[in-house]
């Protein structure tokens, strides 16, 4: 006697292949077509196992070549030293002999640095004048710059305002080589790279020092000449007296 020819939908394909429908005692018998299918559907979920694979080995290798790239580029920035460095810009017209002061180069996010020893020469409120120091031990370079009337530095083991600063006092200051400012530490003490509050100042030019035995701008000549021309009145009626007297 011949067994029933059952007909199996879609979704029992594989449940029917994994139970060994194929087996007369469970009297089911898959037709090609079902075969195909079942292997089709193994041979996708095969090839969806291998794509996600592919994608995790490829997330690593990018990961670890990013990593590998910031890894050679902190390690290139910690070897520059300051003939490396190429002064650009304001920097290159205002400091031409930056290089030749440059006392080193400090990394900071990234960026390099370079560091900078700079003498107070004046402070007139909150400008504060300062002059950059050179290898033979001179000074030279005088700049200006207004800090925030509540920004502090330490010096020294001693934390100021920038207006109770003295002349001599020296500070550490980075120059960043492309533009016309100076970034200082509020501690000194600390690594500038790893400081956790610096301050940005824009260098402006310090005022010109008028000299003592100089008169000011907006004096006028007049009363030099008014006093001449006394002088002269008084010596004119002084030599007609004498000449009256004995002539």
């Amino acid at each position: 006697m011949k067994l029933p020819l059952m007909r199996i939908t879609p979704k029992g394909y594989r449940a029917a292949a994994e139970a060994g429908s194929q087996s007369k005692g469970d009297g089911v018998i898959l037709t090609v077509s079902m075969r195909r299918r079942v292997r089709a559907v193994a041979l996708l979920e095969s090839q969806t196992r291998k794509g996600e694979s592919a994608v995790k080995k490829s997330s690593i290798v990018g990961a670890a070549g990013t990593m590998l790239a910031l890894m050679w580029t902190q390690s290139a920035l910690a070897q520059l030293s300051c003939s490396d460095l190429t002064f650009t810009g304001p920097v290159a017209r205002q400091f031409p002999n930056a290089r030749d002061a440059c006392l080193g180069v400090e990394n900071r996010d990234g960026r390099p640095f370079a560091h900078f020893n700079a003498r107070i020469r004046n402070v007139r409120g909150n400008i504060v004048e300062a002059e950059f120091k050179l290898p033979d031990g001179t000074y030279g370079r005088p700049i200006s710059f207004t800090p925030d009337p509540d920004a502090r530095v330490r010096i020294a083991g001693r934390t100021y305002r920038y207006r109770e600063l003295s002349r001599g006092q020296e500070l550490d200051v980075y120059l960043p080589p492309d533009r016309w400012e100076i970034v200082v530490p509020e501690d000194p003490e600390q690594s500038f790279a790893a400081a956790p509050t610096v301050i940005i100042f824009a260098i402006s030019e310090p005022a010109p020092t008028v000299a003592a035995n100089t008169l000011p701008r907006t004096a006028s000549v007049v009363p030099l000449a008014g006093a001449l021309g006394g002088l002269l009145t008084v010596l004119g009626f002084a030599v007609a007296g004498i000449r009256r007297r004995f002539f």
